[in-house]
């Protein structure tokens, strides 16, 4: 998958793509008028009110250095809402998207020396705004 990233009062886009593991993935949403309802009519149907998509991107991360760490997190930190720039797998065009970060984590890895911490893969979704 090929990702670029922008904090959104930046003005250039970071490319995250070799930061990228296996687990990353695009997902492509209908947005529905009756979102969490269960609406069916008289028979049974069950009927949908779809109003838009969304888009979200799960990402993980490889094993990343305490620079790389807090380079992918130098683009995401400052502001909740971020720019997104991918090729879309559905459609196989060029996406540029408003997007926010969701839930965050990750977990250290010390290497035999202190001195270098490694991150064991970040995890986290991005969601179309």
């Amino acid at each position: 998958m090929n990702l670029k990233i922008k904090s959104y009062n930046s003005k250039n886009y970071v490319d995250i793509s070799n930061y990228l593991a296996e687990g990353s993935k695009i997902g492509w949403y209908d947005v529905s008028k009756n979102s969490g309802r269960e609406v069916s009519n008289a028979n049974g149907d069950m009927i949908l009110n779809v109003i838009n998509d969304k888009y979200r991107i799960d990402i993980v991360t490889r094993y990343l250095s305490k620079e790389e760490f807090l380079h992918l997190f130098s683009e995401i930190t400052p502001n909740p809402r971020l720019y997104a720039k991918f090729e879309c797998p559905f459609t196989g065009k060029e996406k540029e998207l408003l997007m926010y970060r969701g839930d965050r984590n990750s977990e250290e890895k010390w290497e035999k020396s202190i001195d270098n911490v490694i991150y064991k893969g970040v995890s986290l979704a991005i969601i179309q705004i």
